[in-house]
């Protein structure tokens, strides 16, 4: 096998996605790259011949080497392909395609992006959008005859032709956003150098080779699917399968048809691969050398499900974006594995820090920093966030945990979700790994309620398995046995589901807010007769039974095509006209009445006003005749 970290020319180590394509075309031209279910394989020839195509139509499109390009594109071998070309001829920005309007609307501007990428055929609120902002479209179309990965970009306005030519190191390839759990998301500029060095990296790590292949099941819109399936993958010269999106059910299928060494994941996905898995005994000689998992606490009864279904080895693994995707990692066999541990460092240096800016021994708990040619320097025109994160050359991660003698990091949470109960320091993490211990218990999130005199209680949200339902009692029997009694969480929520990131990391901050309302199962009704129109006419539009005054339309499932259908029903409920960008810009129903209602006290006449009243009326009146066909159903 050869080695992953054998890409060198001289003495220069790669440094620019260009270079990189270049290289493995000149190695390894027939071998394959890009794989899916149904297609053709790409080989490295195709995919360097892909990039130039792209290169050549962003240029046509008039988009610069220097411009940023919104990447919205549903998962599978075009993503992968696109990512990479758009990224070696311009500065690209992955994005969920099933985003919301208000969400790309708010990142577009941010990013201050030149172009958004949209598959042609997909419903996507990014194109929307885009054209309402006046940004340019371009449209992916995948050839229906090609290989995997291949396609044509069509725009919907040819330019004047810049420069194609691609750029330097320092150039940004990627514009990432971080997960945004506790504010509005940073933007983070990942140049080629630093996300060359990140791939070499992780495939050093991992021991990749050209015999490699890994099946991503991850999507490629964050760090985790970007760095690790993709490109570390296209750095090693192995080659990388890029399904639409993880199926469990397929799951077995792809392990034969495809036999990877290796995949990496989350824990909700490792959950579900070792339960489909149970049933099918032949994977353990699927050909599976390890798997890894990052995103979130990866609790060890599942670690020990998933290595008797695959027969490899799992490792954990932590990173964040503003590192290009990996910070430490389990190493592999022979070395050791320590339990608890998301392993040792990957490339850059670490170190634990103190309150008082002080580097603490092994042992002892603090934030995490690092630094190194992975670690970002800058956020995206964010000096006051800068300020924050970054001291004497030291990133500041707003992670807590501790190092061992051996460098092998322990995490404990995150800085601003430590519980700070009554002075006693609680990590949430710590809780979550004894509840998910019990045999009842599937997922787990510990988080702070509000308290008179503590100042903050321990609670914990779970999710229990199918048919189990413990008691308070005897769950509070056993975390007593097992954690210090101010670390017992006093309030327990069952839950049907934990709310995580795109990323897999748990939602903390809101849990207490989300819990704790009365109404938070019951949205809040519609107060005035305005509000009770527009709620009668989105339930119509959407095939709901209610809706909250503060639901989000996009939120509950609209889009670009029932805003328009909006336009009508409003007109005949309400008497007036609305244009599209007031419901864009007003997407509940109480900003929309309100808004709705400013203006008719505003300008409409009395005979208007005594039309519209009428309309409201006989809104409601279907609203009513509605609900009395549902319940008689």
């Amino acid at each position: 096998m050869t080695s992953a970290t054998a890409h060198e020319t001289g003495t220069t180590t790669i440094r620019h996605l260009d270079r990189l394509l270049r290289e493995q075309d000149a190695r390894r031209p027939k071998a394959p790259a890009i794989l899916a279910p149904g297609l053709p394989a790409l080989t490295y020839r195709a995919l360097l011949r892909q990039a130039e195509r792209t290169a050549r139509d962003l240029a046509a499109a008039g988009v610069a080497r220097t411009d940023r390009v919104a990447i919205a594109l549903p998962g599978g071998p075009c993503a992968a392909t696109a990512l990479v070309a758009v990224a070696r001829a311009a500065t690209a920005a992955p994005l969920d395609p099933a985003g919301r309007a208000r969400e790309f609307d708010a990142l577009f501007t941010d990013m201050d992006v030149r172009a958004v990428l949209v598959q042609r055929g997909t419903d996507s609120h990014a194109a929307a959008v885009a054209r309402a902002q006046g940004r340019l479209v371009v449209e992916l179309v995948p050839d229906a005859g090609g290989a995997a990965g291949e396609f044509a970009l069509v725009p919907d306005t040819p330019a004047p032709a810049p420069d194609p030519r691609t750029g330097d190191p320092d150039d940004t390839a990627f514009l990432m956003h971080t997960s945004g759990t506790t504010g509005r998301p940073k933007l983070v500029p990942q140049s080629h150098a630093l996300v060359c060095a990140s791939a070499r990296n992780i495939a050093a790590s991992l021991d990749l080779g050209e015999a490699d292949r890994c099946l991503n099941v991850l999507p490629l819109f964050h760090g985790h699917g970007l760095m690790s399936p993709l490109l570390a993958t296209l750095w090693a010269g192995a080659s990388v399968v890029c399904p639409p999106a993880f199926d469990a059910a397929a799951f077995p299928d792809w392990l034969r048809t495809f036999e990877p060494t290796w995949y990496t994941a989350v824990p909700a996905i490792h959950q579900a691969v070792a339960g489909v898995l149970a049933g099918h005994p032949d994977a353990r000689s699927a050909g599976l050398r390890f798997v890894r998992s990052a995103s979130a606490p990866f609790p060890e009864r599942l670690r020990e499900a998933l290595e008797e279904a695959t027969g490899a080895v799992v490792i954990d693994s932590y990173g964040m974006t503003e590192a290009c995707s990996i910070i430490t990692s389990n190493p592999l066999p022979p070395r050791a594995r320590k339990p608890g541990s998301v392993g040792v460092s990957v490339g850059n240096e670490l170190a634990v820090r103190g309150e008082d800016g002080t580097f603490l021994p092994p042992g002892e708990e603090g934030e995490i920093v690092l630094r190194g040619e992975t670690v970002i320097s800058r956020y995206d025109d964010n000096p006051e966030a800068d300020a924050k994160a970054f001291t004497d050359g030291w990133f500041g991660t707003g992670d807590s945990g501790y190092l061992d003698e051996d460098g092998y990091l322990f995490l404990t949470g995150r800085l601003k979700e430590i519980i700070n109960r009554g002075g006693t320091k609680v990590s949430p993490v710590e809780v979550d790994e004894v509840l998910l211990a019990h045999p009842d218990v599937v997922e787990a999130a510990a988080f702070p309620l509000p308290h008179a005199t503590l100042g903050e209680e321990v609670a914990a949200a779970l999710v229990l398995a199918p048919g189990a339902h413990p008691t308070d009692e005897a769950l509070h029997d056993f975390l007593a046995a097992r954690l210090a009694e101010p670390k017992i969480p006093r309030r327990l929520f069952r839950v049907e589901r934990i709310p995580r990131t795109s990323t897999g990391k748990i939602q903390r901050s809101g849990l207490a807010a989300h819990l704790e309302r009365p109404d938070a199962a019951h949205p809040a009704a519609p107060g005035t007769d305005l509000e009770s129109a527009v709620a009668a006419v989105w339930c119509e539009l959407l095939g709901l039974e209610q809706v909250g005054v503060r639901d989000h339309f996009f939120d509950l499932g609209g889009n670009s095509l029932l805003i328009r259908r909006a336009q009508v029903l409003l007109k005949e409920t309400t008497g007036r006209d609305v244009p599209v960008v007031e419901l864009f810009a007003h997407p509940t129903v109480e900003t929309l009445a309100a808004h709705l209602a400013a203006a008719d006290g505003a300008d409409e006449p009395d005979e208007g006003r005594a039309r519209a009243e009428g309309n409201r009326r006989l809104a409601l009146q279907r609203a009513q005749r509605r609900q009395q066909t549902e319940d008689e159903i």
